[in-house]
């Protein structure tokens, strides 16, 4: 089982995205609550020097339209 966490600061910028990439953003989020990698979406491992930056393994990049979020998957 897992958790699933959202910034307060994701949900700001949530606000400001046009309604279209907005409702794929929520829609990725709903869907991590049921599984950490989501089918139907643009998910990939982040590699290299981008994964260290974020000290952490399990740093994944979600393509919703144009933007892009990154989120990690811990534990498993």
């Amino acid at each position: 089982m897992w958790d699933v966490k959202v910034s307060r600061d994701i949900l700001k910028r949530a606000e400001k995205l046009p309604p279209a990439n907005r409702r794929k953003l929520l829609d990725f989020i709903n869907e991590l609550y049921s599984t950490p990698f989501p089918s139907g979406f643009d998910v990939v491992p982040v590699k290299g020097k981008k994964a260290k930056k974020f000290g952490k393994r399990g740093v994944y990049r979600v393509r919703l339209g144009e933007y892009r979020l990154i989120y990690t998957v811990l534990g498993g």
